[in-house]
This record gives structure tokens, C-alpha cells and sequence, in this order.
């Protein structure tokens, strides 16, 4: 029977969410220097003779299976990526193992990993796609699919994650990995506290987009918003409207989601992903609210229905994808965009992030950035043949040596397997390399993601602290330092400019603005992936299941008038007889610990 349950529960796959992890600024000191990849003083360091095991797992060859993803830009296969064919040379290097890394990559990676655990068939490492609490309760503690880590966190085989994991600083990182039952059944995602330096950093909520074409607005007499009234009234100006090419205006453009986000912002809920329709858990007035299940929900089915009614966005807006909305910002058809990336639009230096407002008197605005541990990124499965040597794989991300290498890859002239150029600093003393130089590659996050790493998340999730000590490591160069207000704590956070942006390029001045923008705003507060029993994690997946696609579809019919918006109230009656408010308190329950810290 279990076997049947944990089967169905394959198919649900319940998004994890992040938590802030508060730190002091750290006293200013320079570079160390390393031994063997880890991130330890030299003098620390084991000896030589410990770094090799005296009694090594196997001395033939071996074949690790590894599971990953790529980013939907990447032409190559992920065995092609430098990082995957390095780690069987520092295997062997550093341990003298002869390992062969057969990767296997999917572009539909939650519906693989679903299948795999239904039919029992997982590889030896799954590589930057999330396990979920749920998931590791049912197919860890029940089902026993997932390594437990815990005998191999100590310090022959994973020094460098066990210190991290299991020192007191970094509490939030255990209370995210830590099942019920104290297995740890996959790597955390560990973040860095960098601000308005990219798009991930500035914007966990993805929340941050909602970008206004200056000369319009100058063309109709007209200032950025600072309510809805005067948004609404931008809105309209531009209705009807035709370019100069004489294409339809779409007075805002708005990718499925990111619009509803930036809403969602603006009447007050922070500390998560966010959701389109309020699915997902988030913080207000320092409460776990579904928003779904508030008065928001009306407010926001308002807007949206009266934007959509009087043809402020698409007709196609409740299905707008990124291509199409990718394509129609590149034409110059909008005047307001908010969508998964800003670097599409048209003339990009004449827009400019809106400065955020409340929605109504009395919503206190946060936006949540950075990311600490996000639960399980990287896994494995139990079944594997060498877990030790799979083991010795994962920790090496969370030295400086293995975190620097997967990020960047080598420095020029230093690749070792002779495949790629390899990094340098730009003129404006950024890493770089020549193909997005010659013009190949438009960042050099797409040349990575091309020939670097397989799937970015891992990379960023799994440097220790912060990528300065990486960077310090590569180039022994100091990152520019500085402190940002956690509007929700009052404390005052360190962060490092892991990049350099400007306004010369799209990226840059999109960061730029988002970030001028967003400061007033910022918290490092985020909610942790939470852990409940087997019996709970079903009974709460099993609701998910129920709840999730008709939320999503009723919300459909609201926007568009198919359902009147009269009907709100009865639509959230319809949520609790099919068990919303035991969903909401199991969750609550749940973050209870971590709210308490922060709010007492």
C-alpha cells in the first residue's frame, strides 16, 4: 500500500522555499590560501596522507550515474560542460579513483524525478533538481529510495559540507535539511547575501520586474504611478493606441505570473517564491498567509479582471508564455513590462523600474532577496554502489576550489583538459571571456551555462558563504563590500558586488534600476523548506493536489469574466469544504519555529 501512495505521490511535486540567514559583517582579512579544494587555513589543513584514503572503496573503474538539467538556452549535452568532465580527473588526481561521470540530462526534470522515485529507478546523484520535504519524507523515511547523508558528513568524506551544515552560525541550514526523523537526505541550497548585483539576488519573490517606457509617458503628460488610480490611468492613455509601425499597443505586458507577483508585492506578502494565483505560502503582517485564502485575493482578482476587461493587457495574457512575451517586447508594443527578463526590450536605457507602492494605506512593503538554504538541490540515491565516492563528488562544491571551478570554470590559460579559453577580467574588471567579448555570447552567465555547468542552481548553491571567497580564491582580487538594512529585522546585513553592472547594457541597467528601486524594501527573510511527518506530508500533498488546479483555473475564469468577481466569497467557501484551512494550519504549524525566531 505504501508503495501504491508513494506512487501517486510522484506526480506532486511541492516547489521549495527559502530562508534568510542573518550574519554579522565579517571582519575584513585577506585571501587564504588552500589545500586539496577546501577553504581552510593551510595550517588546518589535514596532512597529504589523510587526503587519500588508505583503503580506498575500489580500485577499478567505476561509473557514477549523474541526473541534471540544463538551462533552456544551452544547444549542448551536459556531459559536454567543462565541470563534468573536470570531476573525473580530480577524482583521480586527488584520490586516484577511476570513475566515469554517464550523465543523463532532462528538460522536463520534475516529471522525470517523479518517475524515477514511482519506479524506483533513480541514478546515483540527481544534480540540481529539487527533492522536496514532502518527497524526502515519503521516499526517504518510508520508502528508504534517498541516502541519508549523516554517515558520511564528518571528515573523511565531507568535511567541508559537515562543517557548514553543522555549525551553530548557520543554524537555518540544518533546520532546512533535516528531516523528522534527523535523516539529511539532500545537499542544501546554500545562497549568498549579495544585493542588486543580478536578477536572482535582487528578487527571490521574482517580483522585481515592472518596467515603464519613459518617452510614452513624457508623450502624454504623464509621471511614474504612485497608486493604482494613477497606474490605471497610464493604462488608458495607452489603449487604443498604434505604434509607429502600426502595431497594436498592449498598454501593459504581462508574462503569466510576474505581473500577479508584483501585485501580490505590492499588497504586502514577501518570504517566498510568490505564486500567479496565491497557491504558495508567504509572510504578511508577520503571519504565514496562503493569500489565496485572504481579502487580497478579491482585491487582486479586481485588478486583474479590470485590466483585463478594459484591455490593458493581452487577450491571451492568462497563457502568456515567455517566448511570446519575449517577441512582443522586442516589437515595442507595450508601454509596461513585467516578465521573466527585462533584457528583450526596445531602446532599453529609456525604461525604468517602477518605484513600488502599496496597493492600499497600511500594506508595509518588503521584498525578499538573497537566498540561504532552500532544502535539497543535490541527492542521491540510496541504492548507489559507491556512496562514498559520490559522497567525495558533492562536498567538493562546498570547497572554494570546486565552488570557484563550477561557477567560472578555469582562469585563461589554466584549463588543464584544454577545452575551453577560460576566464579573464573585462575592462571593467568583471570576469568575462572572448566569446561574449567577440560577440558569440551576450553574458558571460550564457557562456557558462553553454560550456561550463550543467545547471546553474547547484553552482550557486553550494558556495560557502558567499562567492567572494570563491572569487578571492580565483583571482585573489577583494569584492567591494557593503552593508544593506534587512527592513523586517532592522539589522543590518554584509554584502558583497559580486559583479560589476552599468547602464551601458541591457542586463546592467536593468539590475540597476530594479535595485534602485527595490532597496527601500529589502529583507533577507525567507521562509525555510518545512518538514512534517509521512502521515502529514501526504495528507498535505494530497490537498496540494486537490486545491492547486482549482485555484488556478477559477482564477482564470475571474480575470477573464467567466466567473463574476461577486462570487470570490463563495469560491473561498468552496476552498475550505475541500480542506484549505487544515492545509493552511499544518503549514503554519510548521514554520512556527522559524517565525518565532524572527518575529518573537
Amino acid at each position: 500500500m505504501k508503495k501504491l501512495v508513494a506512487l501517486l505521490l510522484a506526480i506532486v511535486m511541492v516547489v521549495g522555499i527559502f530562508a534568510g540567514c542573518n550574519t554579522e559583517k565579517p571582519v575584513e582579512t585577506k585571501p587564504q590560501e588552500t589545500q586539496g579544494g577546501t577553504n581552510k587555513p593551510a595550517e588546518t589543513q589535514p596532512a597529504e596522507t589523510e587526503k587519500a584514503f588508505s583503503h580506498p572503496v575500489t580500485t577499478d573503474p567505476i561509473t557514477i550515474t549523474i541526473l541534471t538539467t540544463r538551462h533552456n538556452t544551452a544547444t549542448n549535452n551536459a556531459s559536454d560542460t567543462w565541470f563534468m568532465q573536470w570531476l573525473p580527473k580530480w577524482l583521480h588526481d586527488t584520490y586516484g579513483y577511476n570513475v566515469t561521470i554517464d550523465i543523463q540530462q532532462t528538460m522536463e526534470a520534475q516529471q522525470q524525478v517523479s518517475l524515477m522515485l514511482g519506479t524506483d529507478t533513480l541514478p546515483d546523484i540527481v544534480w540540481g533538481i529539487p527533492l522536496t520535504t514532502n518527497q524526502a519524507v515519503v521516499y526517504g523515511d518510508g520508502e528508504g529510495m534517498i541516502l541519508d547523508w549523516r554517515e558520511y558528513l564528518n571528515d573523511t568524506y565531507m568535511p567541508n559540507a559537515s562543517k557548514m551544515i553543522y555549525d551553530p552560525q548557520y543554524s537555518s541550514i540544518l533546520l532546512a535539511s533535516t528531516a523528522p526523523s534527523g535523516a539529511i537526505y539532500g545537499m542544501p541550497h546554500i545562497g549568498s547575501k549579495s544585493y542588486g548585483t543580478a536578477a536572482t539576488s535582487l528578487g527571490a519573490s521574482n517580483q522585481d520586474r515592472l518596467f515603464f517606457y519613459l518617452p510614452w509617458l513624457e508623450e502624454n503628460g504623464l509621471k511614474m504611478p504612485t497608486n493604482m488610480e494613477e497606474f490605471f490611468a497610464i493604462c488608458e492613455a495607452y489603449k487604443g493606441k498604434k505604434t509607429e509601425d502600426g502595431q497594436d499597443v498592449i498598454p501593459v505586458l504581462g508574462q503569466t505570473g510576474y505581473l500577479e507577483k508584483a501585485f501580490w508585492t505590492m499588497l504586502g506578502y514577501y518570504g517566498s517564491g510568490l505564486s500567479t494565483y496565491g497557491t504558495e505560502f508567504a509572510i504578511k503582517n508577520g503571519q504565514v498567509e496562503l493569500p489565496v485564502y485572504t481579502e487580497d485575493y478579491a482585491t487582486l482578482m479586481e485588478i486583474m479582471y479590470t485590466m483585463y476587461s478594459r484591455g490593458y493587457v493581452s487577450p491571451d495574457h492568462v497563457t502568456m508564455n515567455k517566448e511570446t512575451t519575449d517577441g512582443l517586447a522586442k516589437a515595442g508594443v507595450a508601454g509596461i513590462v513585467s516578465a521573466g527578463s527585462m533584457t528583450n526590450l526596445k531602446d532599453f536605457q529609456n525604461w525604468e523600474s517602477l518605484a513600488w507602492f502599496p496597493i492600499s494605506e497600511g500594506y508595509d512593503l518588503h521584498i525578499s532577496t538573497g537566498s540561504a538554504p532552500t532544502g535539497m538541490q543535490t541527492w542521491a540515491s540510496a541504492d548507489t554502489e559507491y556512496p562514498e565516492v559520490v559522497a567525495l563528488i558533492l562536498d567538493y562544491l562546498y570547497t572554494v576550489e570546486g565552488a570557484a571551478l563550477y561557477t567560472y570554470g578555469p582562469k585563461e590559460g589554466t584549463d588543464p583538459l584544454g577545452l575551453v579559453d577560460g576566464w579573464i577580467r573585462d575592462e571593467k574588471g568583471a570576469l568575462n571571456t572572448k566569446l561574449v567579448l567577440e560577440g558569440v555570447y551576450d553574458s558571460f552567465v550564457s557562456y557558462c551555462y553553454q560550456y561550463i555547468y550543467p545547471y546553474q542552481t547547484v553552482a550557486k548553491g553550494t558556495i560557502l558563504l558567499d562567492y567572494a571567497e570563491g572569487l578571492e580564491f580565483i583571482d585573489g582580487e577583494p569584492l567591494k563590500e557593503f552593508l544593506v538594512l534587512d527592513t523586517v529585522t532592522g539589522e543590518y546585513i554584509s554584502s558583497v558586488q559580486k559583479k560589476i553592472y552599468d547602464h551601458t547594457t541591457a542586463q546592467g541597467h536593468w539590475f540597476l534600476s530594479n535595485g534602485a528601486a527595490s532597496e527601500p524594501y529589502i529583507t533577507f527573510v525567507n521562509l525555510p523548506a518545512v518538514y512534517m511527518t509521512e502521515e502529514e506530508a501526504l495528507y498535505a500533498a494530497e490537498l496540494k493536489t486537490i486545491l492547486d488546479p482549482f485555484i488556478i483555473s477559477e482564477s482564470a475564469k475571474f480575470i477573464t469574466g467567466q466567473r463574476p468577481i461577486s462570487e470570490i466569497p463563495q469560491f473561498q467557501e468552496e476552498l475550505k469544504s475541500m480542506g484549505i484551512e487544515d492545509y493552511i494550519a499544518m503549514y503554519r504549524e510548521a514554520y512556527s519555529t522559524y517565525m518565532d525566531g524572527i518575529f518573537g
